[in-house]
């Protein structure tokens, strides 16, 4: 009767607490991405898998091997206890052997764009050719169909054909990020798995919207840093965070100490691409999986392979369930991060200055659809931008010091900047240390008096909370409700922000010429402020200049875009006059042009080296001019028949290396040809001098 007592009394401990009795280890993967010998594509090595494979580790390595390593040399060396998936990438003998002609150029020149390497730049039938070559081939080596694959982009037509044809069930992504490495994964779920829309594998599907597949994100991010970070400084692969020198020598340890220190959801993901050759690289991940060696040796975390993790689970989650990351956010530190995942929305709370800031408000809408699964991507960028009101990495204020921040960060003019670092727009709440309150749903208690709710479909701020929209304390959620008004806000890069109210209802939502798009609604209700996704019935091509720059709608603006001319002076017959160019429309974001025409004078004496891919160019791009003929020549740019230059004045100088007696006989031209050698030294001079403040990083795709 004793024993039977006390086993009552440890279990009613346990249920009432059970973090007291027993911490949850975390679960992890370690997945490497593997390329083979086609030179025109970032070639691999074997460096990596000999150097994991003679690393004295206990645990399970996964292998993705890309079509031109599916062979000996890159097979044979994996240990017979790893799993081997598929890499998802096209390369030209892959697109030759499926009978599709490759996009981009043979020689591998333009290889990294996403229109070439992904899936996302090929027709559905070219799809399924090379899926079905790529596949067959893995099979006829492993005699079955690989349970994981990887691409950094993948259309919802691929991965829904992938998993229904040949069984896969896991699918790795690459992290968030900006206009890095040509494409843009921004506003997801990071840092845990999801089972994708099956209309859109950004977004968490939900009920009959839902694959039963299973989506992971490339590294472990950063909770407080990586958001708004174009330079991709602050996630766990060894060549981002050894690029920035300030990042503290165990960056790597703090990394896995937050992912551990979550509340619920530990999860970790490494892996390494073998394209990267630099030994130093190689060796931090090898010090990586020794890390991760200790800590499963002491069971703080396990390490399983793709195809145990799948049933794992699949056998805990049934569905999307929602979840909070944070960092540093319930502490008495001055920032932290707070992130919530909900079941059609996500939200980021930045503590900073006494303050906590809802300055990130996504929209999971399982009607948005992925914006290539019938078209193609035809530019050198290509985007998945999630829908937002509130989006802190791109709308936000600068002071002074902000700006020298951010220019310390090598990062003052990119298209997106860290929240810590800024002066972001959100909603804004008082607090000094706000504290978790222990309930059903996720409930914070700020200091002022007040919380803040957060259900899996809506946000709830009690009226003493007091929200105010960021930096302006004087526009608060309750001046807002005593009148009916519309307010328009205006950010850089943005369409117009318009904030309405009627009634006891605030419409939040983007205006786009006569259109107005609502994404959120906030309802003043007895019990507080309710923060709700609108999900219905939105028209998302009026969105497309913010969320689908490649599709966007908005024309050249002469006056927005950038034209830098290199130099203009040049010596006759030996160099060009360059000018290089990026057209933008009026939100100052890259326009794509159709048509380029260079006017000259009568006669034609200059010869104009046109880019004969800049249609699909969203980067910037150039024109050389060269003559065989000296003298002073004016010229006018036409893009899509807008000028972008009027009359600009070129200059061609003698080769005096050439024609020394002529030169000796016009001084001025040896003259003009000393200036203009002078020049190009400088020139080039001061380019790699802003190219390679630091040892050049290679990245990969």
């Amino acid at each position: 009767m004793k024993n039977f007592l006390i086993l009552i009394i440890v279990t009613i401990i346990f249920l009432s607490n059970p973090g007291r009795i027993f911490a949850s280890s975390g679960d992890f993967l370690i997945i490497n991405q593997v390329r083979g010998d086609e030179v025109c594509c970032q070639k691999g090595t074997d460096d990596l898998i000999s150097a994991v494979d003679s690393s004295p580790h206990s645990f399970p390595v996964a292998w993705a091997l890309r079509f031109d390593a599916l062979n000996e040399k890159y097979i044979k060396p994996i240990s017979i206890h790893d799993e081997i998936g598929l890499l998802l990438e096209i390369t030209p003998s892959l697109a030759s052997e499926s009978g599709v002609s490759y996009k981009g150029a043979i020689d591998g020149s333009d290889w990294y764009s996403a229109k070439n390497t992904f899936l996302i730049g090929y027709t559905q039938g070219q799809r399924k050719k090379i899926l079905d070559t790529l596949f067959t081939r893995f099979k006829n080596i492993f005699g079955y169909y690989p349970h994981f694959t990887v691409s950094w982009m993948i259309d919802s037509w691929s991965l829904n054909y992938i998993h229904d044809q040949f069984g896969v069930e896991l699918h790795e992504l690459t992290k968030e990020q900006y206009e890095t490495d040509s494409y843009t994964l921004y506003g997801s779920i990071f840092n845990y798995p999801y089972y994708p829309s099956i209309n859109y594998p950004l977004i968490p599907g939900i009920d009959d919207q839902k694959m039963d597949l299973i989506i992971i994100r490339q590294t472990i991010s950063d909770t407080l840093k990586n958001y708004g970070s174009a330079k991709s400084y602050f996630t766990s692969q060894p060549n981002d965070y050894l690029s920035y020198p300030q990042n503290p020598k165990d960056y790597f340890n703090q990394l896995l100490k937050n992912m551990l220190d979550q509340k619920n959801h530990k999860f970790g993901l490494i892996g390494f691409e073998n394209s990267f050759s630099e030994k130093k690289y190689i060796s931090e991940f090898i010090s990586q999986l020794n890390q991760i060696q200790t800590l499963a040796s002491q069971n703080k975390l396990h390490v399983y392979s793709p195809k145990e993790y799948i049933e794992k689970f699949k056998k805990e989650n049934s569905k999307n369930n929602s979840f909070y990351l944070e960092k540093d956010f319930f502490t008495d530190t001055d920032t932290g991060a707070l992130w919530y995942f909900g079941k059609n929305y996500r939200a980021r709370f930045i503590k900073k200055d006494e303050n906590i800031v809802l300055d990130d408000f996504r929209i999971f809408d399982q009607n948005l659809n992925d914006p290539y699964i019938k078209t193609p991507a035809s530019l050198d960028y290509a985007y998945w931008i999630t829908p937002y009101v509130f989006d802190g990495s791109q709308m936000f204020g600068l002071s002074s010091s902000d700006h020298n921040n951010l220019k310390n960060l090598k990062i003052p003019d990119e298209p997106v900047a860290p929240d810590y670092l800024t002066h972001p727009f959100g909603l804004i709440f008082k607090t000094d240390t706000p504290k978790l309150q222990g309930t059903a749903d996720l409930e914070i208690n700020l200091s002022t008096g007040g919380s803040i709710i957060l259900k899996p479909d809506e946000i709830i701020f009690s009226h003493s909370s007091s929200p105010s929209f960021s930096p302006d304390s004087n526009l608060t959620l309750s001046s807002l409700f005593q009148k009916n008004q519309k307010i328009i806000l205006d950010f850089k890069r943005q369409l117009p922000l318009f904030i309405q109210s009627k009634g006891n209802r605030v419409y939040l939502g983007w205006k786009n010429g006569s259109k107005e798009i609502t994404l959120a609604q906030v309802i003043n209700n007895k019990s507080g402020y309710e923060l709700i996704p609108v999900t219905k019935d939105i028209d998302y091509s009026a969105l497309s200049p913010i969320l689908q720059p490649d599709r966007s709608s908005l024309p050249f603006d002469p006056a927005k875009s950038i034209i830098y001319w290199h130099n203009q002076e040049a010596v006759t017959g030996r160099n060009p006059v360059r000018v290089f160019i990026l057209p933008r429309n009026k939100l100052e974001r890259p326009a794509y042009i159709n048509k380029l025409q260079v006017r000259q004078p009568d006669g034609n004496p200059l010869h104009i080296d046109y880019p004969k891919d800049y249609y699909y160019h969203l980067s910037p791009w150039f024109i050389d001019i060269t003559s065989k003929v000296s003298g002073s020549f004016k010229i006018d740019i036409l893009l899509n028949g807008k000028k972008l230059a009027t009359q600009v004045p070129v200059k061609f100088v003698p080769d005096c290396s050439q024609e020394f007696k002529k030169c000796i006989q016009s001084p001025f031209s040896l003259i003009d040809y000393a200036q203009v050698l002078t020049g190009e030294k400088m020139r080039g001079f001061i380019d790699h001098l802003k190219n390679n403040p630091n040892p050049p990083i290679k990245r990969g795709v």
